[in-house]
């Protein structure tokens, strides 16, 4: 039994606000006029991107979250919501009875970490229940209610009073997903970097290396700060790719086989190799004295960290099923399935497609790479039977090239490093494009500012010269 009235503590909105609940996006205003050149629109687009990309949930820590409704339409959304994967660590329980089921549970029971309640009746009456709601419940629970008052003022008593949020029903899953994500945002605001994971659908399809051309590209092409992590503890290749010797015991299993309250910030900083200015990564010891068996808090750490590290994570995934694995994946803010066409990268990328986008609801598909396309002398499945075959088509697709490939291993480089003409290199820097969202190369709009720059100072130094003459004579 709980003593006492408690009243939430929430955050008054700004005065003058119109929204009743979360918005699952911010708008960016565009720049008016049609005067503006190429590339500064170039520019913005780009800018527009970042922006949008940055406008993202965090992953909600191991808290409680129960959820009491009064209709069949809430309670879908509830159970959709809570599949979410960004509430995989919570625990989720949805209950029916609405506002006054969860007062009665809680005269006994504890209340959770996050509530959401359905609230129906007049301003008034929601008003009385909540007041009856607060008399029970501890102090610690965050409260989020869902009616069908759709009014500024009654949005704004209900702030008031403490809630964390109101949403007006009929509410759908991913306003209730962010309504729990932003009451922990602010204890997760660095954690704002991007994982992309990349995984093979099927054993040998060049998942590492494209994994490793892709971090290269998007470091090198687009000079965004980039960290390439190699998860294949036992057998990763990502040092040996590009040429690093580590000192033994500076890898990525000193924190997957630490415990979670070691992996910092500064332990993994230290475990982390310069590969360029850009490129930074996260080897694997490639040792076989132990099983891969990570614990799952650690892993959870790590993701965590990874997101406070850089800005964007390319995460080297092995082709395995285990609970980490599936965890990983789960966490990822894209994934990148990397298949060969043939029908058993036919068949297994299907079943992956099929389990992500069921663990992933929310999300869009996953992007896939058809890798080895064009092998001479071998019978394969077209990219338009392929395509027809999962459902979309590939997001890249790679043709098969054994004299650059085998090169670039032997000298430590990648393919975009060593032949910037190859075919090869085109389909790397697409696949670069689609998940950094950059549209222009920066190295080649910088040079080409540079060049204006330096023809308006010699027209401006044309207009010096007479003016320096005439005032020597």
């Amino acid at each position: 039994m709980q003593s006492g009235h408690v009243r939430w503590i929430g955050s008054t909105p700004r005065r003058g606000s119109t929204r009743l609940a979360s918005s699952a996006t911010a708008r960016i205003p565009e720049p008016s006029g049609s005067g503006l050149k190429l590339a500064f629109r170039k520019a913005w687009a780009r800018e527009v991107t970042k922006m949008k990309t940055a406008i993202t949930m965090g992953t909600v820590p191991p808290v409680l979250i129960e959820g009491w409704y009064e209709n069949s339409e809430t309670k879908d959304a509830l159970e959709a919501s809570f599949s979410s994967r960004f509430l995989l660590r919570s625990t989720k329980q949805v209950y029916s009875g609405g506002i006054e089921g969860a007062t009665g549970k809680y005269h006994n029971v504890r209340s959770p970490d996050v509530l959401i309640v359905e609230a129906s009746g007049d301003a008034d009456e929601v008003h009385r229940k909540l007041d009856r709601l607060a008399d029970v419940c501890d102090a610690r629970t965050k409260l989020i209610v869902i009616g069908s008052i759709n009014d500024i003022q009654f949005y704004r008593s209900v702030i008031d009073f403490g809630a964390k949020d109101y949403l007006i029903s009929p509410v759908v899953p991913d306003t209730i997903t962010r309504s729990i994500a932003n009451i922990y945002q602010s204890s997760q605001s660095k954690a704002s970097g991007r994982l992309v994971a990349v995984i093979g659908a099927s054993g040998g399809t060049g998942a590492s290396t494209i994994a490793h051309n892709l971090a290269w590209t998007a470091a090198e092409k687009h000079e965004k700060s980039t960290l390439l992590v190699d998860m294949d503890v036992a057998f990763g290749s990502a040092a040996l790719n590009f040429n690093i010797n580590e000192a033994a015991g500076k890898d990525i299993a000193e924190a997957l086989f630490s415990t979670a309250d070691r992996i910092d910030e500064a332990l993994i900083t230290n475990l982390i190799s310069p590969a360029s200015d850009k490129l930074e990564l996260l080897s694997a010891p490639c040792l076989l004295d132990r099983t891969c068996d990570f614990d799952k808090a650690a892993v959870d750490k790590l993701l965590d960290v990874l997101r406070a590290t850089s800005p964007l994570s390319v995460i080297d995934v092995p082709h395995a099923w285990t609970s980490w694995v599936y965890q990983v994946l789960a966490q990822a803010d894209e994934i990148i399935v990397v298949t060969v066409p043939d029908l058993a990268g036919l068949r297994n990328t299907k079943n992956l497609f099929a389990q992500l986008m069921q663990l992933r609801a929310s999300d869009q598909p996953p992007l896939y790479v058809l890798n080895m396309t064009e092998v001479p002398k071998k019978q394969e499945i077209t990219v338009a039977e392929f395509s027809e075959g999962v459902g979309v088509p590939p997001t890249t697709v790679v043709p098969y090239d054994v004299k650059n490939f085998a090169t670039a291993a032997n000298n430590g480089q990648m393919i975009c490093q060593m032949n910037t003409n190859a075919r090869i290199t085109k389909a790397f820097e697409d696949l670069s494009v689609k998940v950094t969202g950059e549209t222009m190369d920066p190295p080649k709009a910088r040079a080409n500012s540079l060049a204006s720059l330096g023809s308006l100072t010699g027209l401006l130094n044309r207009f010096r010269k007479p003016s320096a003459a005439k005032a020597a004579a």
